[in-house]
């Protein structure tokens, strides 16, 4: 081979080479487009086991005067106070002082008055739907998950068990309590507490006070269908800024009520969207701090009348524990002495088991009153349908009895009709 054909050859090499260098280029940006995609698409098709876990909490019970509610404000610094010495938490509050995955203060800029917009524009009790609807939303706070908690509730950090007399007190964070919760699943809830009576006010399906959703396609979803299940024209808000309903406390009109009866927690249940978490777990009340380790609480809710009975011991027991992250060692004794002070509605509404795994349950016993009621409906139901099938039948059955008839009539008319040959 001669130098001319050399250096052709060469040339064409290197021509070649550049070109494929720059097809090469021109398709990373786009196989790095269809990677990052498809990451997102997989990572938002099923919840995230990691990622950061945003609290949305507003507390109003500060701007009414009330004295009584001083401890429930103090429980929302609690919050706060737990989120911020989680790295993986983000106190996003009210939208007026959020906090950055550390519980530094501030951080989160224009993010976080986009939740205080949504906090302001609606009834307190659906503000916590539309505010947790946006956080999810917000790419700036980066939530892989939202958890809301009325300014009654806190997250109950500690848990005790034992075997046998080795006894331990574990100290969780926010995020190892949220995977629990969550489950895998694109939402967790409870029922009422079922230390509460069944009445007009209590006994629902869904408490609306501690509940979390998933950063995911379906946990979106849940969220968009959920705002839009605002009746907004049977909301008013007068001069002095309170809103009214004009549907019953915790009914239909009510995020608490609306997602029951629009039919979301039924279907998306049915979907295997939803976990549901025992109430005894996150949305009943805590005697005090050891009561709540032993039952396996989650988290603390003091509705209603609990608030005055329970919050402030239970308050005066968190303030003085100042165990860190982690497994401690604890007295079989001390513990036992506290399982055998449980009083009453705790000790026959919930299961204290200091051997357990630490779950929350509640007693098979609870509110017999309301799962006759359930087991009632549902035979209703059932027999509702079984009625329904049999009358359809029976229709059916008519309906065809009546056109063998004509069709016998049409044919016996043609026989007379037919010419013989």
């Amino acid at each position: 081979m001669n130098n001319t054909q050399t250096k052709g050859t060469t040339i064409e090499t290197e021509h070649l080479t550049q070109q494929s260098v720059a097809l090469d280029t021109m398709r990373r940006p786009r196989e790095r487009r269809f990677e990052a995609s498809r990451e997102r698409a997989s990572s938002s098709a099923t919840p995230s086991t990691s990622g950061r876990t945003c609290v949305v909490q507003r507390d109003t019970r500060a701007e009414d005067d009330d004295a009584a509610n001083d401890a429930a404000v103090e429980l929302t610094a609690r919050v706060r106070n737990l989120c911020a010495r989680d790295a993986s938490c983000s106190y996003v509050g009210d939208g007026r002082g959020s906090n950055d995955a550390s519980g530094a203060d501030g951080g989160d800029g224009d993010a976080s008055t986009t939740t205080s917009e949504a906090l302001d524009a609606y009834p307190p009790y659906w503000a916590k739907v539309f505010a947790a609807k946006r956080a999810l939303e917000d790419d700036a706070l980066k939530c892989a998950r939202v958890i809301w908690v009325d300014s009654d509730a806190t997250f109950h950090v500690t848990r005790s068990s034992c075997e046998g007399k080795r006894c331990a007190t574990t100290v969780r964070s926010v995020h190892e309590i949220a995977e629990e919760l969550f489950d895998g699943k694109d939402f967790f809830y409870s029922r009422d507490p079922s230390m509460t009576p069944p009445n007009d006010y209590w006994g629902s399906e869904f408490n609306a006070g501690f509940w979390g959703c998933a950063n995911t396609t379906r946990g979106r979803e849940i969220m968009d269908a959920w705002t839009k299940a605002y009746p907004v024209e049977a909301w008013s808000r007068g001069p002095n800024g309170q809103w009214t309903s004009t549907g019953n406390f915790a009914g239909s009109t009510y995020e608490q009520g609306a997602f029951v009866d629009s039919g979301l927690l039924k279907k998306y249940k049915a979907m295997g969207a939803i976990n549901e978490v025992d109430a005894c777990a996150i949305n009943t009340p805590c005697e005090s701090l050891g009561e709540a380790s032993i039952r396996g609480a989650q988290a603390c809710h003091f509705v209603g009348v609990y608030k005055q009975t329970y919050l402030p011991s239970y308050y005066a027991d968190a303030m003085e524990d100042r165990a860190g992250v982690g497994t401690h060692e604890s007295p079989y004794e001390s513990l036992n002495a506290t399982m055998s002070a449980v009083s009453e509605p705790f000790k026959s509404k919930c299961e204290y088991d200091l051997a357990s795994t630490g779950r929350a349950r509640t007693k098979p016993s609870v509110a017999p009153e309301r799962d006759r009621d359930e087991n009632a409906a549902s035979r209703a139901y059932t027999a509702y349908g079984i009625a329904s099938i049999l009358a359809l039948t029976g229709v059916l059955t008519l309906i065809g009895t009546v056109a063998a008839r004509r069709r016998r009539r049409t044919a016996s008319a043609e026989d007379e009709t037919t010419p013989l040959v």
